[in-house]
């Protein structure tokens, strides 16, 4: 199972409160490659998959594939340890094939991050699919 596999298949739920706030829940399984390595005695969800976690919550409450255009503003201000659960609340605001994503990750113990980043929508040629790479690295094992 590749990184996007791990990601996809950790997300809980995905809602819509309304059309400008979507929630998510996504539970990491302590055993996934994706917090191997980072770090050996005290592993950590990797920065990046935070920002592929708020893309796969709009992907999935809008029902449309995204790509990120931009990153405007991020801080990872507390650890996502496996086993924990992170809620995420995003503040969209859609314009034309973008959207401008506000997002705040938290876990049961504190605020793990805020994200501010830009998607662009893609074109069905463009859709990645989930059972393929997409663009990360094959688990080793």
């Amino acid at each position: 199972m590749n990184l996007y596999q791990e990601l996809a298949r950790s997300l809980i739920s995905v809602s819509s409160q309304t059309e400008e706030t979507i929630h998510a829940v996504f539970c990491f399984d302590k055993d996934l490659a994706m917090f191997k390595g980072h770090f050996p005695n005290d592993p950590i969800l990797p920065g990046i998959l935070q920002f592929e976690m708020v893309k796969l919550a709009l992907e999935k409450a809008l029902d449309t594939f995204f790509s990120i255009g931009s990153i405007n503003k991020s801080k990872f201000s507390g650890p996502i340890h496996p086993g924990e659960t992170v809620e995420i609340t995003i503040h969209v605001n859609q314009e034309q094939e973008r959207l401008k994503a506000r997002a705040v990750l938290k876990t049961e113990k504190t605020t793990a991050g805020k994200i501010n980043l830009i998607v662009l929508k893609n074109r069905q040629a463009n859709r990645p699919d989930p059972e393929r790479n997409a663009g990360y690295p094959k688990d080793a094992s």
